[in-house]
């Protein structure tokens, strides 16, 4: 037992040497937490917590909020919305008036908290018919702008305003205020366990898997978003083939260490329903490392 620790904790240090954080001195909580955020948590509204300077904050952590879905009649088809950023929903950076007012109406949409500072975000959207997902790039809330006053919005004139939103950068938003949130390292020193091309991965893996859950047998193929492809062994950056599974949501929440992965009580039942109409379990993971 004691050498396995060991062995996890080793792994912890090589993952976070560019934090510089010493296995001493580490938190493994914030650590988990911090690796959620920068690939992106589903979380509920309740549980950001603003400052009281109005900015977002998720135990600790300045965060960006986003909803994810782009699925609805209002919305334009995928592939329109990778090309025209505009047209998409925007990013949150405080909490501004329409966030209070999601939350005063009970609108309890599926956000995500992220610390990704690229500027591009993982969506979902109509393609053909099909609901699937994308990386496109969001656009900063104005309302956010104005609540908190960036770099003098509320009091610029419209010109000025658009340029303000046009040439908003998520990096040096985050500088501006990280002294506000000690939990938070700075981002270009923070180094990414996943593989900088997880994306494609997963991507290719579970469409090799035709978004069939490995476990219950779950069909995804329309809802591929909540298709997820899992590490066995743990380690974030091993994405050998013989390595990788793919599991709805709900199989991924239900392997070791991962209880606090979110899934609303939407896409539960949505699996849940879809189970009933997919074929049998497939496989079934040995006790595993999982982080």
């Amino acid at each position: 037992m004691f050498s396995k620790t060991k062995n996890i904790i080793l792994k912890l240090v090589k993952i976070t040497d560019t934090i510089q954080i010493t296995p001493e001195k580490m938190d493994y909580e914030k650590l988990k937490i911090l690796e959620q955020l920068e690939i992106g948590k589903e979380i509920e509204l309740e549980w950001i917590h603003p400052t009281s300077n109005g900015l977002l904050s998720y135990k600790g952590f300045q965060v960006l909020l986003y909803i994810p879905d782009h699925t609805s009649k209002f919305h334009s088809p995928l592939q329109e919305l990778i090309k025209y950023p505009e047209k998409c929903n925007k990013f949150h950076i405080a909490n501004c008036e329409k966030l209070q007012e999601m939350s005063r109406n009970k609108r309890y949409n599926r956000y995500i908290a992220t610390i990704d500072t690229s500027g591009q975000f993982i969506i979902d959207g109509k393609d053909r018919g099909m609901i699937t997902e994308a990386r496109v790039v969001l656009r900063v809330c104005k309302y956010c702008l104005n609540f908190i006053n960036y770099q003098n919005y509320a009091n610029s004139s419209p010109n000025h305003k658009k340029d303000i939103f046009d040439s908003f950068d998520i990096k040096e938003f985050l500088a501006t205020y990280e002294t506000h949130f000690e939990q938070l390292p700075k981002q270009t020193k923070y180094k990414p366990s996943y593989a900088n091309n997880w994306n494609q991965v997963s991507e290719n893996y579970r469409k090799n898997k035709d978004y069939v859950c490995e476990i219950c047998g779950v069909d995804l193929s329309q809802y591929k978003y909540l298709l997820q492809v899992h590490h066995k062994n743990g380690v974030k950056s091993d994405n050998s083939y013989s390595n990788l599974i793919a599991l709805c949501a709900v199989c991924h929440r239900s392997q070791p260490n991962h209880q606090h992965l979110h899934v609303s009580p939407q896409d539960t039942k949505k699996i849940e329903n879809l189970r009933k109409h997919s074929a049998t379990p497939i496989i079934e993971l040995d006790d595993e490392i999982p982080f």
